[in-house]
């Protein structure tokens, strides 16, 4: 592993943990808080269970009690299809095709679902919230005091595709509209204006609950909710951060490679061990292993030394293979390997040096060396006159 594939590790791995840690701290803040806030907008708390609306309570929060009432059905004014609830959801899905790795495709609907944020009666091709202009009583309800309310049942589909099958790029639509089960009974808390009720601009939590609930119920539901769901994040944001160090942990335990060394000070593309055109070994750093040296630039491990100059690379002789391709032994011409016995006998040590005296005995004959072996100086390559 390269010293930037390293560096880029442990950066990898600090950023996943300062995410996974900033979870944890968005969640622990959440799960801390103790809603103060809200808790002061119920102080002069005004419960409303009759739907009369009083001048004095002008401007004031009000708890207002009762049963949604509403004109149903209500309409889309995108697709003119008529809902008979008086909240529903439009849903969008699109036929898509979706390529897979081993060069398959899949064709399936891809929804886009519509959410308590969505445009409310959006005459445009996206998801949105179908409301009935609502009531509870002599009070008009402001449309975005409902936005929490959700549907969750399904009602109809409306595909806008002209052939007998789905085709890529078709459009159909979803609606989900409210349970026929529900009661309709809820409480709404908000701002008295006039005849209307409309949100406060400082209320966290959900401003509409299903039932009649009093402002205590109502705020320690939505605080169980909220501490629920910031253990999910501070569990979730703990395991990042662990995964985070594990990954800096790893990164920073990894050595390099004689592999990765060698990379940029020795190039490839050269002949056998010790390529051509580029630079020198790369020094002590380096040590081949399963590779063949050539002992004229010295061990393996140590600076080059020999007839190797520095900042040049090695060149075999003309005629020579390369120092990493091992050269089979060869014998001389007529003479048999040494591995193989003439006669299948084996060599005698003691025969063969008494032929090596005989070779360097001096000779009796006179014509060996010119003279007579009488009254003569004996003169031989081991004899001195």
């Amino acid at each position: 592993m390269a010293w930037n594939q390293k560096t880029a590790g442990i950066t990898v791995g600090t950023i996943v943990s300062l995410i996974g840690l900033g979870l944890a701290g968005m969640a622990g803040s959440v799960m801390l808080s103790d809603y103060d806030e809200d808790e002061a907008l119920f102080v002069d708390l005004v419960y409303v269970s009759d739907g009369v609306v009083n001048p004095a309570n002008e401007g004031k929060m009000i708890a207002l009690q009762g049963k949604l009432e509403g004109d149903v059905p209500i309409y889309d004014p995108l697709t003119g299809v008529e809902i008979p609830s008086l909240i529903a959801y439009r849903h969008i899905e699109e036929y898509v095709a979706e390529e897979n790795t081993d060069g398959t495709t899949d064709y399936q609907w891809d929804r886009d679902n519509a959410g308590s944020s969505s445009p409310i009666n959006s005459e445009y091709e996206m998801p949105s919230i179908l409301m009935a202009d609502i009531n509870i009583g002599e009070y008009d309800l402001d449309q975005n005091l409902l936005r929490q309310v959700t549907p969750n049942e399904s009602y109809v589909t409306v595909d806008t595709g002209t052939g007998m099958f789905d085709a890529v790029g078709d459009i159909r639509f979803i609606y989900t509209i409210m349970s026929a089960s529900d009661t309709l009974e809820y409480t709404v808390f908000g701002v008295q204006e006039g005849n209307q009720l409309v949100v406060h601009p400082e209320l966290a939590m959900p401003s509409a609950h299903q039932g009649f609930v009093t402002a205590e119920q109502a705020l320690e539901k939505y605080q169980d909710d909220m501490h629920t769901a910031g253990l999910i994040f501070l569990v979730v944001g703990l395991l990042v951060a662990a995964a985070g160090g594990f990954w800096i942990f790893y990164t920073s335990r990894l050595k390099l490679t004689p592999l990765a060394q060698r990379q940029g000070a020795y190039p490839t593309g050269g002949q056998g061990a010790y390529p051509t055109g580029g630079q020198a070994w790369a020094g002590p750093e380096y040590s081949p292993r399963n590779e063949p040296w050539d002992p004229r630039f010295g061990a393996p491990g140590t600076q080059n030394q020999g007839s190797g100059s520095q900042g040049q690379s090695y060149q075999p002789p003309v005629g020579q293979p390369p120092v990493s391709q091992p050269v089979a032994y060869q014998p001389p011409v007529n003479q048999p390997p040494a591995n193989q016995v003439r006669d299948n006998q084996q060599p005698s040590t003691q025969k063969s040096w008494q032929n090596h005296e005989a070779r360097h005995q001096p000779s009796q004959s006179p014509d060996a060396w010119g003279g007579s072996s009488k009254g003569q100086s004996q003169r031989g390559p081991f004899y001195d006159s």
